[in-house]
């Protein structure tokens, strides 16, 4: 986060681990499969959500800071986009785990194969929801495409 000094706010999020260019969508989609998960190492898939609140919440800061920068079609692809990311990562730590661990740091034997199927099951969240994102996008979406520019 970075703050203001005055004030101590919080002024925006700084992601230093996707600082190359990228897509707007993606990177939106990786901020809703991080937060939902709240951490990435859940115990387990039982239990795991996306909560549409804070889709909500996460999409009106997004669409805000965003305002008139993101094309509609960007804008209609955010919900798919959170299912994207987090069926690629998935992925990769199911891949990882197959060819022995050798890229994301393990705690624990199977550590990776925990980590593939809690994202995969966020993923299946988001796709029983994805009808909820997408109307939840289209209402916040036009709205945020008139939203008015920083000065």
């Amino acid at each position: 986060m970075l703050f203001d000094a005055h004030t101590d706010a919080a002024l925006c999020v700084v992601d230093l681990d996707t600082v190359m260019p990228g897509l707007a969508p993606y990177d939106f989609g990786d901020l809703v499969r991080s937060c939902a998960l709240a951490r990435e190492d859940a115990p387990g898939p039982h239990g795991v959500d996306l909560d549409l609140d804070l889709y909500e919440a996460l999409l009106r800061g997004y669409l805000e800071g965003a305002g008139d920068m993101l094309a509609p079609a960007e804008r209609a692809a955010l919900p798919l986009a959170c299912r994207l990311i987090t069926y690629e990562l998935g992925v990769r730590f199911l891949t990882d785990y197959l060819r022995g661990d050798r890229y994301f740091k393990i705690a624990r034997p199977d550590h990776n194969l925990e980590r593939a199927r809690v994202q995969l099951a966020l993923m299946e969240a988001m796709e029983r929801k994805q009808a909820a994102m997408q109307r939840l996008t289209g209402q916040l979406g036009d709205a945020g495409s008139r939203a008015p520019q920083p000065r």
